[in-house]
């Protein structure tokens, strides 16, 4: 059996918002669907799709309270992480879209294989997406 990523799935309080800071990052949308109770919005970034869930009952839900990477240290799914060729440019073009108000420093990680930088940045739900470059291996 070969493994090909195909998606990651959110639930999102507020369609337009999450929508505007994905396509912020470049992603498109390339499908909706509504039947009245949630819509369902897959989005794409060359080979990456973000399926986007918003339930009606969840518009006035608070957003996520986790710390930096999802607390890491409790069970379950962190964050979405993206590679970039350079962390620096990268976070300097986050702060300059003004998408959220939550970006963190650039973080290093070195291995005996190399060295990893990446940050985060808050999506309007309060899920970490994470920009790295990560050569060590």
């Amino acid at each position: 059996m070969k493994l090909v990523h195909h998606h990651v799935a959110i639930s999102v309080r507020d369609r337009e918002r999450s929508l505007a800071f994905y396509e912020a990052l470049g992603f498109e949308q390339v499908h909706f669907y509504d039947d009245g109770v949630k819509t369902n919005t897959h989005l794409k970034l060359g080979d990456v799709y973000i399926e986007m869930f918003c339930f009606s009952a969840n518009s006035d839900a608070d957003a996520l309270g986790m710390d930096i990477a999802n607390d890491i240290d409790k069970v379950g799914v962190k964050h979405i992480a993206f590679a970039v060729g350079d962390v620096g440019a990268a976070r300097e073009e986050v702060v300059r879209m003004n998408i959220s108000d939550d970006v963190s420093e650039i973080f290093e990680k070195q291995s005996d294989g190399g060295v990893a930088r990446f940050f985060f940045v808050k999506d309007p739900d309060g899920v970490w997406v994470e920009f790295i470059k990560d050569e060590r291996y």
